[in-house]
């Protein structure tokens, strides 16, 4: 439990420092005495590293979360339903997904708070400069590897498909906050003979679906394609709240997502999304947006 807090590519904390931390929060003060109350100075870093511990050797498996996932409604108790629904609404599962719930990739600090000037890079940097850092005793600069290339082959995603017909201003409303993917998505939704609105959050859609909704717009949106892991609102809590919300519920919703998993699949439709694709594959979301224009009776451009 003492490596990964100290370990430069994880928290890259000291035990000082941690100690320092947990003594400036009187309620982990006060958990600590009750926990080792015969010692005298109980915040150390053992007693840190035991409480580390004793918490991991609760997390076994397979747990009430996995039996509510398989379908089990009698899993978690009226509490733990009310804490996973503000875990959804709050975008957690942007990073936290998958079979072990998170620890699929390094993400910075400041989701809650903006960094201050010594992360994020000048007001006046180029746009391909994300953030900055110091690491080593060096200034790093972090650089948008995604946009760089997306410059570099005019797109990323390789020769766009010619537009076909637009099928009686049928459209589609795509959520990603990948350029990349987002520009695949459109180019297959557009290859289709649909017309395409585009968001990089799942925020953003949500306020796009509500004004549209609030001018009745919405009679020629055929479907919703939208990705998992996206900040601010994730493609979990967007669907959520499109179920939610009596102006939208009808929406039929399109899940992708570069994690695969039965926890992914299960978390699917508990939020109610229609059709969910692992693995983005530009053939497999053409098919089911065929489905769904067979559904609603269109037949797709070709």
């Amino acid at each position: 439990a003492k490596g990964p807090v100290q370990a430069g590519v994880e928290m890259a904390n000291t035990p000082g420092n941690v100690i320092a931390t947990l003594n400036s929060m009187p309620q982990y003060v006060d958990w600590f005495k009750s926990s080792f109350p015969d010692e005298a100075d109980p915040v150390t870093f053992d007693n840190f590293a035991k409480a580390i511990e004793a918490y991991e050797a609760t997390l076994t498996t397979p747990a009430p979360f996995d039996a509510f996932l398989n379908g089990d409604d009698a899993a978690l108790d009226e509490a733990q339903k009310a804490g996973l629904g503000i875990f959804m609404e709050k975008g957690c599962a942007s990073c936290h997904n998958g079979v072990n719930l998170g620890g699929n990739g390094y993400f910075p600090f400041g989701l809650i708070e903006k960094p201050g000037a010594d992360v994020l890079p000048p007001e006046e940097a180029d746009g391909f400069l994300t953030a900055m850092t110091r690491f080593a005793q060096r200034t790093v600069q972090i650089v948008d590897v995604e946009r760089v290339l997306v410059e570099i082959g005019g797109g990323g995603a390789g020769a766009a498909s010619a537009p076909a017909t637009p099928l009686n201003g049928w459209r589609v409303l795509v959520a990603d906050d990948s350029v990349v993917a987002r520009r695949q998505v459109e180019e297959t939704v557009r290859s289709l003979g649909l017309e395409c609105a585009s968001v990089p959050d799942g925020a953003r859609a949500l306020e796009w679906l509500r004004d549209q909704a609030a001018n009745k717009w919405l009679d020629d949106l055929a479907l919703v394609i939208s990705d998992v892991e996206m900040p601010r609102l994730d493609g979990y809590a967007l669907t959520a709240e499109i179920r939610r919300d009596p102006a939208l519920r009808g929406l039929f919703v399109l899940l992708h997502t570069s994690l695969s998993g039965v926890s992914n699949s299960a978390m699917v439709t508990r939020v109610g999304a229609d059709r969910f694709i692992t693995k983005f594959c530009r053939e497999e979301l053409a098919r089911g947006i065929n489905e769904r224009l067979e559904a609603l009776g269109v037949a797709a451009a070709v």
